[in-house]
C-alpha cells in the first residue's frame, strides 16, 4: 500500500513545475518519457463513488479504464484499474480488458460490471492529460506532474466528438510506499506548493454537470 500527496497548481506552466522539483534537495529527475493518459471513470447510477470521494469516507474505491497514448478510438493495452483507499493509504488492483473504440463501450461495461461485486456501474467521464514522470535520487519517492487535462462528460450519452471542458491547472502527486512514510517529511517540508485534497474523477463531474 501506498501514500499520495497531492498539489493543485495554478498560474505556473508545467516546465516551470517541473524545474522547481529539480531544485528539491531529494534531487527529483525524470523517470520515463511523457505520455498521454486516458481514462473511463465507473460509478452507480447514484454516483455513489462521487459522493464517497466528496465527503471523504475512510474505505471507498474507484473504478477507471485506463490506457495510453494519443488515439482514442482504438484503445489497446487498457486496464481495469480498481483504486482502493484505506483512510491516507491507497493501493490498486488491475484487470486487463479487451481492445475497444469509442463510442462503442458496451462490451467494455460489461467487463466492469463482472469484476464489481454486484454493483451495478456505468460509464460517467472521460478524461486525458499529459504526464510526465520523476523519481528521486534515491529512488523511494516517485512524482508525477499532470497538465493539459481535458473532460468530457458521458452521463447522458457514451457519444464522444471533442472534449468540453479544460483545466489549466497542474496536478503534482507525490507517491510512495507506506514503510516510506517516516521519511516523507523531508520531502513534503520542501515542496514549493501547498499540499490540497484533489480528484480528477470529482473535478470532472463538477465541471461537467
Amino acid at each position: 500500500m501506498r501514500f499520495e500527496r497531492k498539489y493543485r497548481i495554478e498560474g505556473k506552466p508545467a516546465a516551470t513545475v517541473k524545474q522547481l522539483l529539480r531544485f528539491h534537495p531529494a534531487s527529483f529527475r525524470e523517470l520515463y518519457p511523457d505520455r498521454q493518459v486516458n481514462n473511463i471513470y465507473f460509478d452507480t447510477p447514484a454516483l455513489e463513488t462521487f459522493h464517497q470521494n466528496v465527503y471523504g469516507k475512510n474505505e471507498r474505491k474507484k473504478f477507471r479504464v485506463r490506457w495510453y497514448g494519443e488515439i482514442l478510438d482504438a484503445a489497446g493495452e487498457a486496464q481495469l484499474e480498481i483504486k482502493i483507499k484505506h483512510n491516507e493509504l491507497g493501493e490498486k488492483q488491475s484487470f486487463a480488458v479487451q481492445a475497444f473504440s469509442l463510442p462503442d463501450i458496451e462490451s467494455l461495461t460489461q467487463e466492469v460490471n463482472r469484476v464489481a461485486n454486484g454493483a451495478v456501474m456505468q460509464p460517467i467521464l472521460l478524461n486525458a492529460y499529459r504526464r510526465s514522470y520523476l523519481i528521486s535520487r534515491d529512488g523511494r519517492f516517485r512524482v508525477t506532474v499532470d497538465r493539459d487535462m481535458r473532460y468530457h462528460t458521458l452521463l447522458a450519452s457514451a457519444w464522444f466528438h471533442r472534449y468540453q471542458i479544460a483545466d489549466d491547472a497542474v496536478i503534482v502527486e507525490v507517491k510512495y510506499e507506506e514503510a516510506e512514510d517516516e521519511y516523507a517529511p523531508f520531502i513534503t517540508q520542501h515542496m514549493p506548493f501547498r499540499q490540497a485534497k484533489h480528484s480528477k474523477y470529482v473535478q470532472g463531474i463538477q465541471l461537467t454537470i
